[in-house]
């Protein structure tokens, strides 16, 4: 399945990093699979995500997050993500359901052919 993968260093006031910190670290690495969308002439929208907080995060920790995509459906497709840190702990693991919508009528947008092939290629989005 195709993936994308990014790497941030974690930052906080405090020692530990905020549940709402790594909820945005999630939708940061999902931005590259909006812009993919997006080139469709689509634009994607977040319907629904399910999060577990696995561990925690500290400052200036070295955080690695892997996006994939897992299904398709019709105007949709779920992706799977994951945070790891150094010792490849798992930290956050979440499921996120992007629905697309055309971009001139708002209605229901077909997921396209190129994304279906997505789900058979190992390849990196980037």
């Amino acid at each position: 399945m195709a993936f994308s993968e990014l790497q941030v260093v974690a930052e906080s006031n405090y020692w530990h990093v905020s549940n709402v910190t790594l909820f945005g670290y999630l939708d940061q690495a999902r931005k590259v699979w909006y812009e993919y969308c997006n080139s469709f002439g689509s634009q994607p929208l977040v319907v629904n995500i399910n999060i577990n907080y696995n561990q925690e995060a500290f400052d200036n920790e070295r955080l690695y997050i892997r996006t994939k995509i897992d299904r398709v459906g019709n105007s949709s497709l779920t992706l799977k993500q994951i945070i790891l840190n150094e010792q490849k702990d798992p930290i956050v693991t979440a499921d996120a359901i992007i629905a697309l919508i055309d971009l001139q009528t708002r209605q229901k947008f077909s997921i396209p052919s190129e994304i279906r092939r997505l789900m058979d290629q190992d390849i990196s989005i980037s």
